[in-house]
């Protein structure tokens, strides 16, 4: 008890260290994932159900849903698990982002404290439906584009099941998968580590097909009036069966501006300005190739525009 006593700043910094190491640790071993993380008190909201489920989705995804499903990995906005073939993804939300901390609760009887909780509530609140809603965008008209294959951000009863999850250490639980907002997606290959295989391998005319396509995808989704705001190209787009497709839905927007050859040269300018530089470290032929398409397509000016970035 004495030692106690006299050690017992020290020990209480100790315990704080190890307590702080350990959440740490644990975060780490598990990316953060926790069956919590993932379920809701969303209420339904008829914004977020798709114009139309396409035919044969529903029948695809629920025999999609009759494989385990392993930890793939994290991103911003959700939990990723890859299935059992390897040959989809579902993705569930990081429905942790969206919620007030505990702290904040605890002090709301503070009205200072309570201003900042209902904005930031507020705020978060907008994020989750400019995600939902971007997801719904992506499903109603750019679902090859996307690789998406169903999605179900209302709680409703349609499959009817529990879906095997593994998690990234080696835990497996049954989930009732109606219960959680989620999607499903075709697994694709990142993009840039397509096109570093094609340099490798001299597959000139394939990297050039593939990097016309991409740029055929952004204009035709910029002709519909939509545009992905997320300027993150290379970690949102990947490679599906030789066409590229988006990973990342979280960021489609339906505006009409979009169809503006003014509006859609910018947008393109700034979401090509990394790739294109990356572009040039890999293969200086290919970005020449690259810039000839942006050339043909929107003429020498295109070059003259200032990007965020520089």
């Amino acid at each position: 008890m004495n030692f106690i006593k006299k050690y017992k700043l020290r020990i209480f910094f100790l315990l704080l260290f190890l307590g702080a190491f350990l959440g740490r640790s644990y975060y780490w071993l598990t990316d953060g994932f926790t069956n919590s993380n993932i379920l809701s008190a969303y209420p339904s909201d008829a914004r977020w159900e798709p114009t139309r489920i396409h035919e044969g989705d529903f029948e695809i995804a629920n025999a999609i849903l009759d494989q385990e499903f392993s930890y793939f990995s994290k991103g911003c906005q959700s939990y990723v698990f890859i299935s059992q073939d390897k040959n989809y993804v579902l993705k569930f939300f990081k429905n942790q982002r969206y919620q007030t901390k505990p702290w904040v609760k605890l002090f709301s009887f503070i009205p200072k404290v309570n201003q900042y909780r209902l904005s930031r509530s507020a705020h978060k609140d907008r994020k989750r439906e400019s995600l939902f809603e971007s997801i719904r965008i992506a499903y109603d008209n750019l679902q090859k584009e996307t690789g998406l294959v169903f999605i179900h951000l209302n709680k409703k009863r349609e499959f009817a099941k529990k879906v095997s999850l593994i998690d990234k250490i080696g835990q497996k639980m049954e989930i009732p998968i109606d219960e959680y907002e989620f999607f499903i997606q075709k697994k694709a290959l990142m993009l840039t580590d397509v096109i570093e295989e094609q340099i490798k391998g001299f597959k000139w005319e394939e990297s050039k097909l593939l990097l016309k396509n991409l740029l055929t995808l952004l204009l035709k989704e910029h002709e519909k009036g939509i545009s992905d705001e997320d300027p993150a190209l290379m970690q949102n787009t990947g490679v599906y069966q030789g066409e590229p497709i988006h990973v990342d839905v979280g960021q489609f927007v339906l505006n009409e501006k979009y169809k503006k050859e003014k509006v859609s040269k910018q947008a393109l300018f700034e979401k090509f300005y990394k790739f294109r530089h990356w572009l040039v470290d890999k293969n200086k032929d290919l970005a020449n190739y690259f810039d000839g398409l942006l050339d043909e397509e929107f003429g020498a000016s295109f070059f003259d525009q200032v990007s965020k970035y520089e």
